[in-house]
Formats: C-alpha cells, structure tokens, sequence
C-alpha cells in the first residue's frame, strides 16, 4: 500500500480544531519520521494519532454541545 493511502484517515472530513491541526501534523511528521528513522513503527504511530485525534474531536464535540447549550 502506498503511503498516500495510508494517509488518507489524516484527511478525513469532519475533523475540526485542534483534531484538524493535529492531523495535518502528523500527514508531514510520519513521513518524515518515516524518512530518518530506520526503525521507525508507522502502525504504532497511525494507531497512537488515531486515538489522539478521536479524542481531540471528542472534546471538541463536546464544547461545541456545551456552548449550543445541550
């Protein structure tokens, strides 16, 4: 699989805030991670992003309800 499509959750619609801005690091760090780091594991980084960033856009749902008052 080529590392585009490996990339392509990190441009996932819907991903607002700070999940945004955290996923559109990771796009440009794991390719550079992958680049000059040999032993570099990019499924422990894919899973570990992923969680970060579900739980980024969790709290940021979250807010968003709280300030729309529900």
């Amino acid at each position: 699989m080529s590392a585009n499509k490996d990339l392509r959750w990190l441009t996932a619609p819907g991903l607002t805030g700070p999940a945004k801005r955290f996923a559109a690091f990771c796009a440009t760090d794991v390719r550079q991670q992958s680049k000059t780091n040999p032993e570099f594991d990019r499924e422990l980084y894919n899973d570990a992003a992923k969680l970060i960033i579900e739980k980024l856009q969790s709290s940021t749902s979250s807010e968003d309800a709280i300030k729309d008052g529900q």
